[in-house]
């Protein structure tokens, strides 16, 4: 029946065809009322939002066994990456790459045009069926295999939190907060370290030092259009409820405030008085030497930073975001941040409107967290 959109076959096997699309939200999903032994759906990572209402059809199927086939094109997207590492690689799904050019009904010469027409990541994702990263990717040593990971308090030898002891030379904190503040968005990203521990001694190295502490991301806080006094509010709650911790036992790192508080780039002494008055230890991310006046830090050397944390020229990394076993991020407004953000035509970083979709808040904040710290150890490794 074409208007009903379903085949039925003579051995009593239908076949419904349904559109994933949704019209408005008061239309509800297009798959209720369904009950399916098989689903073979295409390009899943149009609809993934719709993933889990067809999952729900297959509760009938024949010995509680749903089958599906699909297929998937990788996607220049945050939440289909986070879709995909939580649903599609585990043991519910057998994944078969299915290179363009192994199809065997298509000439070489066809796709030799189509390199020619695409760029080279267009070509990899759209041909290939590989999943890299934008051509002018501001954060090039985030790898999200590599770069999210459950927090290292199980590992064998136990990694230590040491927190306290990076943070001793400011007073007693068991959590550091990068803070940034913003007309629309208001992010502050919590951060923890942890200690690795020393490499095994060997013939050439019978004493090994102890390397660099680790940090994780194990929490961020992003408030839109609430204000500053409505964000420390949550961010007090946050601390409370899921790290049973004094507002006092928390400092944060922010956005240097200007000399005159007029600059719209920057908060003004405004934003600090609310942390405190809150109880919310709060310092500037960087200061003149031999001053309590905030000196501004250079955007390319703090992007820098970030990236050499999460990578370095050795392949060391000591940057990370905390996961569950299924690998969806505890801070997923910053994962986004890294995976989505390019650099202009001029190959300049973070030159975009300050709007809504403004996704640079996230790592500024975990920049402004991280550089008093880890800035003096990039200065002495390089002068080393």
């Amino acid at each position: 029946r074409e208007g009903d959109q379903v085949a039925y076959i003579r051995t009593g096997l239908s076949i419904d065809f349904i559109s994933a699309h949704i019209s408005s939200e008061a239309e509800g999903s297009p798959f209720q009322s369904q009950s399916w032994d098989i689903a073979f759906t295409d390009e899943l990572q149009d609809y993934f939002a719709c993933d889990g209402d067809i999952q729900m059809r297959g509760r009938g199927a024949r010995n509680g066994r749903f089958e599906r086939f699909a297929t998937l094109t990788p996607k220049r997207s945050a939440a289909y990456r986070q879709f995909r590492d939580k649903t599609v690689a585990n043991d519910n799904w057998l994944p078969i790459k299915c290179a363009g050019p192994a199809n065997p009904f298509l000439s070489p010469e066809y796709w030799e045009k189509r390199r020619g027409q695409f760029s080279l990541t267009d070509y990899l994702r759209k041909a290939m069926g590989e999943d890299p990263p934008p051509d002018n990717v501001v954060y090039t040593e985030w790898k999200r295999a590599e770069s999210l990971r459950p927090l290292p308090i199980a590992q064998i030898p136990r990694w230590p939190d040491v927190t306290r002891r990076e943070l001793a030379k400011y007073g007693d904190f068991e959590l550091l907060v990068g803070f940034d503040p913003g007309r629309i968005w208001n992010v502050s990203i919590l951060l923890k370290a942890f200690q690795p521990p020393a490499p095994q001694p060997t013939t050439r190295n019978p004493s090994p030092l102890l390397p660099d502490p680790v940090w994780f991301v194990v929490g961020e806080l992003s408030t839109k259009r609430k204000g500053v006094e409505r964000h420390v509010v949550e961010l007090v709650k946050l601390l409370r409820d899921k790290w049973g911790m004094a507002p006092a036992s928390a400092l944060v790192r922010g956005d240097p405030t200007t000399k005159t508080g007029s600059d719209e780039n920057h908060p003004d002494q405004h934003v600090y008085d609310v942390f405190r008055a809150h109880g919310v230890p709060i310092r500037q991310a960087l200061y003149k030497v031999g001053s309590t006046q905030g000196q501004t830090i250079p955007k390319n050397a703090r992007i820098d930073l970030v990236n050499m944390l999460l990578c370095d020229d050795q392949g060391v990394r000591r940057l990370f975001v905390e996961c569950d076993h299924q690998k969806t991020p505890i801070a997923p407004h910053l994962v986004e941040s890294f995976e989505m953000q390019e650099l202009d035509h001029e190959g300049r970083a973070e030159t975009g409107e300050k709007d809504e979709s403004d996704t640079t808040h996230w790592p500024c904040a975990l920049g402004y967290g991280l550089w008093s710290i880890e800035s003096g150890r990039l200065r002495a490794r390089r002068a080393a």
